[in-house]
């Protein structure tokens, strides 16, 4: 794949049961998506700040096959597998130690003018897109269910200072936080997740409330994030 990074574990990123699932791969995930485009300079760290134009994640889809503890080191891959114009497609993959898989992820992403709030073009930042890995099967993205009717309200939060990224909006991997809350220790001992998708539909601004609400079909849950005016901010599914 067109880049790798060797992550050390830490206990940080572990859930309540002491290891490693969704809420840490989800991190390395964001962390060597960074890592590779900070190497050609057009990381959202410098990115913002040369041209006003930041990464925004609009959907990702994650199948979860083992969790991680503190052995070993884990290896994250990642390439881009497709362009649209617009959006950009890359793969991961998340391997433990001793070369087992651990978990696979599709992550979709625009470019938006922070300033101005609109979409760019990928031409706009001078990468050339060109470079592509073959994407990895059984990845394609689940329609999610994006209407509150028949959910069960779960609980508000209200989106805070530490929330945001530098884009001035909630940062993405708050809102698997925002999702997994729905559910207390005694749901999670019961079930492990086993794959994951979000779509990331409007930006959460700080001060903002949102509700999220929950339906359960059978061995899977979907989930709907709405502020205080009903508008749809992000929806999820979680099959356990």
């Amino acid at each position: 794949m067109q880049f790798e990074k060797k992550i050390v574990p830490q206990y940080r990123e572990s859930g309540a049961d002491g290891l490693i699932g969704l809420k840490g791969y989800m991190c390395y995930c964001q962390d060597v998506a960074t890592w590779h485009m900070h190497g050609y300079d057009l990381g959202n760290d410098y990115l913002i700040d040369k041209l006003g134009i930041a990464w925004m994640y609009t959907k990702c889809r994650m199948k979860i096959f083992k969790k991680a503890d503190f052995s070993s080191e884990i290896l994250v891959e990642t390439g881009m597998t497709s362009e649209k114009k617009v959006r950009v497609e890359r793969d991961f993959r998340i391997t433990g130690g001793s070369g087992e898989l651990l978990a696979l992820s599709r992550l979709e992403s625009c470019l938006f003018n922070v300033n101005e709030r609109r979409l760019c073009k990928l031409t706009d930042i001078g990468f050339d897109f060109t470079e592509f890995d073959t994407p990895f099967e059984g990845l394609d993205y689940v329609r999610l269910r994006k209407d509150v009717s028949g959910m069960s309200k779960m609980y508000e939060y209200k989106i805070m200072y530490s929330d945001l990224d530098k884009s001035r909006h909630m940062n993405n991997l708050h809102y698997t936080d925002l999702f997994m809350n729905a559910f207390g220790p005694d749901f999670y001992e019961e079930k492990e997740i086993r794959e994951y998708d979000i779509n990331y539909i409007s930006q959460g601004i700080y001060g903002t409330v949102l509700s999220v609400y929950a339906d359960h079909d059978g061995d899977t849950v979907h989930m709907v994030a709405v502020d205080e005016t009903g508008k749809v901010t992000a929806a999820a599914r979680m099959k356990f």
